[in-house]
């Protein structure tokens, strides 16, 4: 298995999500770290959260579990109780759990933290506060406000 040239891949930046949603992730970047390497099952990511930013809003996966690992920095990842994350620590939450997350950074130092998630067909996952449910269904992917119009649409 080779090494991968970490500082070669590059880093995505900003959102998917239509404004003013996709302004709480301005300065986030995530390089994509699965994809050099050819993995076809899973992605993954490292997501680099300068101070005040946040991964995205508060949401629930519908099929895909949840993991929050921290590697640096300090990490909120629910916000119902305000659990702190630091260096280290991690959190859990099996799909469809009716508690949202949204890990954020609110430290005055920038926090790292790896995101891995499954490339299965499909996932709805809904955003409570932003009234929002992004679907993907393959490389197709929709976003839908709570009534149903369609707000964005890519890979069609």
């Amino acid at each position: 298995m080779p090494r991968l040239d970490q500082p070669a891949i590059p880093a995505g930046t900003g959102s998917i999500r239509p404004e003013p949603l996709a302004a709480t992730m301005a300065g986030r970047s995530s390089p994509r770290l699965g994809a050099p390497g050819g993995p076809t099952r899973f992605g993954a990511c490292l997501a680099k959260l300068p101070p005040g930013s946040r991964s995205g809003q508060r949401n629930r996966h519908a099929t895909g579990d949840g993991l929050i690992p921290t590697l640096g920095g300090e990490v909120v990842p629910l916000a119902e109780d305000g659990t702190v994350l630091r260096t280290g620590d991690l959190a859990a939450r099996p799909a469809g759990h009716p508690a949202g997350r949204c890990p954020g950074n609110r430290s005055p130092a920038g926090a790292v933290r790896p995101v891995v998630g499954t490339r299965r067909g499909e996932d709805a996952v809904h955003h409570p506060d932003a009234g929002i449910t992004p679907t993907r269904r393959g490389r197709h992917r929709r976003c839908t406000d709570a009534a149903g119009p369609l707000l964005h649409e890519t890979g069609r």
